[in-house]
């Protein structure tokens, strides 16, 4: 299994301890009206990652 990573934010915020990995996927199906997010319904230009380097990633920033 592989998906398409947009982009990957790290942050600590104010509503507990430690900090949060977020992954904003590439290719959403949905064409919401009010999106956030537009630049990541095509799939194109996405970084492809298996569920375990998501995984790597997500241990290092812990």
């Amino acid at each position: 299994m592989r998906g398409y990573v947009h982009s990957i934010e790290t942050m600590g915020l104010v509503d507990g301890p430690g900090t949060r990995t977020v992954f904003f996927l590439q290719g959403c199906p949905l064409r919401c009206a009010y999106c956030h997010n537009p630049d990541t319904q095509k799939r194109i230009g996405g970084e492809e990652l298996t569920p375990q380097r998501i995984l790597e990633i997500v241990h290092a920033n812990s």
